[in-house]
């Protein structure tokens, strides 16, 4: 069966009559006026902050000048010290959270008044209260899903008002690095009384073939004045080249205070369909209209695509096989901590796709509203997980959600589910991971009931669940609710299910390594040597920590094309979850890439399994291996060639082939002497690919690499600065570990963090100089909000200093 139904008995709301769709025709640039009636304001700038309890800070009269100025999103947290006393200690990343204090002044309108207004806030972590002008709003111990509260009864028109947000994040709550403070954009929303109801857009696209599309709008109107009220709903779908090719409209009587449900349904002929390859994008345009007069609107991005998740071929999209090639991330940004940046997640991305990644898990709750745009945008499927625990507690201290599931899981899932549902990109709901309940007698009851929430406000995706103990789930029900089961580690099932269910590997294990660390814990063969490691607290990329888990995990999934694919424990190092070590690491060594984006050796090991474009990598990443003159270094090679030869100093040391059912790297026992190393990679009888890694001389100067010069002057974009220790010659040089690099930016940016991707690293990621880690390190600028020149200056003892000019254009 395709996935992409819809649940066609869903409930009306208050309204009576048969609801009539007519075609017309309308300009497009009518249905949306320049001077739209809902009016959705940014209002994250000049929040006032204070860390710590304030008694009365609710209180509009309260004076606040005296407390810190700034704009959210924000994380007090990743803006202390590290202390190996926090509670929670390696879990949290040893930061700590505290109780926090926000608050905002500003003037509504007198003219706003008769209307409806609305904040949003997009994330708050945890524990968050709301009060307006002195009075409760309302209490949301979730701290990863948005949330709105109406104003509208409590605003002083043509006066000030005060908006006071308390933040609780308690000691031990989290398992990993969850920030602390509004984390997320905040948003002020005006509107018609007569409006779209908050997340009551859903679109569908119930029957898809390449010839034609059925598209089906859902959308609820509600009706806040005091009458009823004749509306009409017009939308008309938009090509991704912005040309019109479907409309219709809808009339019907709504009562006063009620809210009706619009049913419309369109075809489109011919559809550009959405896939990860292609991912293009319609757009639903909807008015609200009362007597000719345009009273709301509303935009809906929409994807047209089908799938199915197979017990015998895995996914299928849009008619053909489709593998997942996925990574499980965590929501922090590195030295930016957990507060929300579009930039900061748009390069992860960006990161992820070019090493051939198509799938997000978003573990283990969901993401901040453009982090779906951007995956619509970029082509990533996304798995939209929404819980870690349910009753039962994975901490000792029970400060998590389990102390809320029972009052707040069908709010918190229904809001995720409702937020979400019009992203092509989400095409699994993920109810939870790990959860303790597989293992319990009511396992099944409670999946079931979570999973009957889903289906309520969207039956056009598949629910699954991160299963780490398959054969439990399975004993207890819990699985018997899940459209497909999710396999945490649980290779073996893969075989004994084969046919019988459909699966994917929800979370699999990467290598752990440090990036740039070689050293051994057993050697390969007796003939290589054991290369040392300089700290006890790393591991090496040649992965001898857990028997080449990456490697195994990537064979295992190519031998078994009737799971779907996997999500990759982890895309990217993050804090918090400090393993299999413990302090002074603060956070784990699993990801694929390092905390501030730079990859490891392991990056390109997926990139040969998961790209087509000819690459070659050659391990270790350099050849200053001088102690070791004459022995015999294990030189690897990734590609996703047919053959990959290896030269020495330009002598030849053969060409290899592999069994790639056998294994994923080319090898070589090499004797060493100081030179060059280099790889080439033939396809076809062709070279069509090189590497080459080179013993390197002394630091000697600094080389500023930002990955885009232009950004745009909004007061929010990024520019990452790479900053590499070089010789004379311009070669990272690798053992450049503690070179402390001072910055100083002037012009229209300011340094927003610092890093050098160091699990152990105790550098403050807000301050202005960091030491170098394997000859490099990252330096975060910010634009300002006036366009300009942005001078950026690194300096170092012994070293030549650098400059780069970035520039801020007119956002």
């Amino acid at each position: 069966m395709k996935i992409a139904t819809i649940d066609k008995k869903m409930k009306r709301y208050t309204g009576s009559g048969i609801v009539t769709v007519l075609i017309w025709a309308f300009s497009v640039v009518g249905a949306r006026a320049e001077d739209s009636p809902r009016v959705r304001e940014n209002f994250c700038e000049n929040w006032q902050f204070h860390l710590g309890d304030v008694r009365g800070a609710e209180q509009a009269r309260l004076d606040d000048s005296a407390w810190r100025t700034l704009d959210v999103p924000h994380d007090w947290s990743i803006e202390q010290t590290l202390d190996s006393k926090v509670y929670g200690g390696g879990s949290v990343g040893y930061l700590p959270g505290g109780i926090g204090w926000y608050r905002k002044s500003f003037t509504m309108p007198k003219e706003a008044e008769g209307k409806q207004v609305f904040i949003d806030f997009d994330g708050v972590y945890m524990n968050s209260k709301v009060w307006i002008n002195g009075q409760l709003l309302g209490f949301r111990p979730f701290g990863y899903v948005g949330f709105r509260y109406d104003l509208t009864p409590h605003l002083n028109y043509g006066g000030e008002n005060v908006i006071a947000v308390q933040v609780d994040v308690k000691p031990g709550c989290s398992r990993w690095y969850p920030g602390a403070g509004i984390y997320r954009r905040v948003w002020l929303m005006t509107a018609d009384p007569v409006h779209v109801a908050h997340w009551g857009h859903f679109v569908t696209t119930p029957e898809v073939s390449k010839e034609k599309a059925s598209v089906r709008l859902l959308t609820e109107v509600e009706n806040k004045t005091g009458k009823t009220s004749a509306v009409t709903l017009k939308s008309v779908i938009l090509d991704p080249q912005g040309k019109p090719v479907a409309k219709a409209s809808s009339t019907e009587k709504i009562a006063a205070g009620a809210m009706y449900e619009f049913d419309q349904n369109f075809s489109v002929t011919n559809p550009m369909l959405w896939s990860p390859d292609a991912p293009d994008l319609y757009k639903v345009l909807t008015t609200v209209e009362t007597a000719g007069n345009v009273l709301d609107d509303v935009t809906t991005t929409l994807g047209i695509r089908w799938f199915e998740f197979t017990k015998d071929n895995g996914l299928i999209f849009n008619g053909e096989k489709v593998d997942v090639k996925g990574v499980c991330l965590h929501q922090d940004f590195g030295p930016l901590g957990v507060a929300f940046n579009p930039r900061a997640m748009e390069r992860r991305l960006e990161i992820m796709r070019e090493m051939g990644c198509n799938a997000i898990r978003t573990s283990h709750n969901p993401r901040d509203p453009e982090f779906y745009a951007l995956c619509d945008r970029m082509g990533f499927l996304v798995m939209d997980e929404v819980f870690d625990e349910w009753k039962i507690p994975k901490l000792p201290a029970n400060q998590a959600y389990a102390l809320y599931f029972d009052e707040w899981s069908e709010i918190d899932l229904t809001s995720v589910v409702r937020r979400d549902r019009n992203h092509p990109s989400v095409v699994l709901w993920s109810i939870g991971n790990e959860i303790n309940e597989q293992y319990k007698p009511n396992g099944g009851e409670m999946s079931a009931r979570l999973s009957a929430i889903v289906k309520k406000h969207d039956t056009s995706r598949p629910i699954t669940a991160g299963c780490n103990s398959p054969s439990h789930a399975r004993d207890n029900g819990f699985d018997k609710a899940l459209d497909v089961f999710g396999l945490n580690y649980s290779y073996q099932v893969y075989d004994e299910l084969k046919g019988k269910r459909a699966m994917v590997g929800s979370e699999n294990s990467t290598d752990w390594s440090t990036r740039g660390s070689y050293s051994y814990f057993r050697p390969l063969r007796a003939d290589m040597e054991i290369l040392p490691s300089k700290h006890d607290i790393e591991l090496s990329a040649y992965g001898m920590f857990r028997e080449r888990d990456a490697d195994l995990t990537l064979r295992k999934m190519r031998a078994s094309p009737w799971v779907a694919g996997q999500f990759t424990w982890t895309g990217f190092d993050y804090r918090g979850e400090g393993h299999p070590f413990r302090w002074p690491l603060h956070s784990g060594i699993w990801g694929i890439v390092d905390m501030v984006g730079f990859p490891k050796d392991q990056y390109y090991l997926y990139q040969s399994d998961w790209s087509d474009k000819p690459m070659v990598h050659i391990l270790p990443q350099h050849w200053n291996w001088s102690q070791y003159d004459g022995g015999t270094i294990p030189v690897w090679v990734y590609s996703n060639c047919d053959e990959v030869e290896l030269f020495q100093n330009n002598k030849s040391l053969g060409i290899k082939t592999i069994d790639r059912e056998q294994t994923l790297r080319f090898e070589w026992g090499v004797k060493y002497r100081p030179g060059t190393l280099t790889a080439v990679g033939w396809k076809n009888g062709q070279k069509v690919c090189t590497q080459s890694v080179s013993i390197t001389g002394e630091p000697a100067k600094i080389a500023l690499v930002p990955d885009r010069t232009e950004i745009a002057a909004d007061g929010s974009d990024l520019s990452y600065v790479e900053v590499r220790v070089t010789d004379h010659q311009g070669r990272i040089c690798p053992d450049a570990d503690r070179n402390l690099i001072h910055f100083e930016v002037k012009g229209a940016g300011e340094i927003v963090g610092v890093s050098n991707g160091s699990s152990y690293s105790h550098d403050p990621s807000k301050g202005t100089k960091v030491h170098s880690f394997r000859g490099l390190c990252m330096l975060v600028v910010q634009s300002a909000k006036n366009a300009g020149a942005i001078q950026v200056k690194a300096t170092s003892e012994g070293l030549k200093e650098m400059s780069v000019q970035l520039q801020a254009l007119p956002a």
